[in-house]
């Protein structure tokens, strides 16, 4: 913090010529430019893409379908971007697919005001999901699914090794450390063959 009765802060204030002021901050040595902002202004003049106005590119996009969806309809959609829409899709995959809209509001870096902007504009229609059979599947296979954490996959393989196959995905609620909520999240994906 610079007082106020600092002599080199006072010659750094120089009227700009239109009722503001550019206040240096770091006064620079004698012929050199210093570093400095405008007081009384915003940041800059008008911004070129105000998105306040317009909460989407272009006109307003269809509804899309989750699942078969690509980046660039995700990009469409007001608040995201290239890189959210890489995420959205990159989730998508390592689930299996989307068998509700909500999940999509479960992507790391979405923050909620955005997905609750978009919702709207999506829609899960006729979910493919990719299952993963709990008899066969080793624990790294169950580990790679978002759902389901490591700990977890090492318990339900070894809960399998001691009690035999499973004969419905209900028996995982027999593993102390799966919740009823876990399990109701990781249901859709899971299957008994």
């Amino acid at each position: 913090m610079i007082p106020e009765n600092d002599q080199s802060y006072s010659k750094a204030l120089a009227d700009r010529g239109d009722g503001r002021q550019t206040v240096n901050r770091y006064p620079a040595p004698e012929g050199t430019a210093g570093v400095a902002r405008t007081v009384g202004s915003s940041y800059g003049g008008p911004r070129d893409n105000d998105r306040s106005r317009t909460r989407f590119r272009g006109s307003a996009p269809a509804i899309i379908d989750i699942n078969a969806a690509d980046t660039s309809a995700f990009i469409a959609l007001w608040g995201i971007g290239s890189k959210l829409a890489a995420r959205i899709v990159n989730f998508r995959e390592k689930l299996g697919g989307f068998h509700g809209v909500e999940q999509v509001g479960e992507t790391y870096g979405l923050p909620d005001s955005t997905f609750q902007a978009i919702r709207s504009h999506l829609q899960c229609a006729a979910p493919d999901l990719r299952t993963i059979n709990i008899n066969t599947a080793d624990a790294d296979v169950l580990d790679q699914h978002p759902y389901i954490s490591r700990s977890q996959a090492y318990a339900i393989v070894r809960y399998r090794e001691q009690h035999g196959s499973y004969q419905a995905v209900d028996q995982l609620l027999q593993i102390t450390i799966l919740t009823p909520d876990n399990l109701e999240k990781m249901r859709p994906y899971l299957t008994v063959r």
